[in-house]
């Protein structure tokens, strides 16, 4: 009951908007915090401590050795571009980060912990818990496959050390990485649900150069006469 109401209040933000969308996801944040800390949950393990991260150590800077070299790669290219549209402003970044650890958290301390034990087998829980974090990515197919994969991986990472942190810290650096390297019209400003309908037809670029205005361009020749 507690996985399928988290499900419903997670899916009526995706789908709605303005005051009933902020009712839902914050109420799909209580309800995950609440059920959290029931005293029936006391004493089980949410990842939450420092331990379990040293299995991980190496994650995060294989994380940002992967956004680096794609970003240099983007920039070279001239195809880097704002992370969520034309209207990205330096705190969506921050904001995107404390949303890629509420992920993480939601993902691993609360729907795999509870699937787990539901199931009795971790390795379909693995399963069970990416198919469900993609699902939240629909109808964008671009997201929806990217995050069944990322589940697959962090979820077995987490089956393993039991640590959110390092899971939190990479989902953040290559969310952005992919925000901002491959093409809006590919991950629609990493929109979802209604918002995925609603992707403008353009988007403006941070660091991309009109090639054609680098040099000067012969004048054209009156009409019709041959140049």
């Amino acid at each position: 009951m507690q996985i399928l109401v988290a499900l419903i209040l997670l899916e009526a933000a995706i789908w709605s908007a303005g005051l009933v969308q902020a009712v839902c996801f914050w109420g799909a944040v209580a309800w995950i915090v609440g059920t959290t800390v029931l005293p029936a949950r006391q004493g089980v393990d949410l990842g939450l401590r420092m331990r379990g991260a040293r299995g991980m150590l190496w994650l995060l800077p294989l994380s940002i050795a992967c956004a680096a070299a794609a970003i240099l790669i983007a920039w070279y290219n001239g195809n880097l571009h704002p992370a969520f549209g034309s209207g990205t402003r330096p705190w969506h970044y921050a904001a995107y980060a404390l949303w890629a650890f509420f992920q993480q958290f939601t993902l691993q301390s609360y729907f795999f912990l509870r699937l787990e034990r539901l199931l009795g087998n971790s390795q379909r829980a693995v399963l069970m818990c990416a198919l469900l974090f993609s699902l939240l990515h629909v109808p964008n197919p671009f997201l929806a496959l990217t995050t069944f994969l990322a589940g697959l991986i962090f979820c077995e990472l987490f089956r393993r050390h039991r640590s959110i942190y390092p899971l939190g810290l990479a989902h953040a650096v290559f969310g952005l990485c992919i925000a901002v390297t491959f093409s809006g019209d590919l991950h629609h400003d990493m929109r979802v649900g209604r918002g995925f309908f609603d992707y403008p037809a353009g988007r403006s670029s941070l660091y991309s150069l009109d090639k054609q205005q680098d040099y000067p361009q012969p004048p054209s020749p009156p009409a019709g006469q041959q140049p």
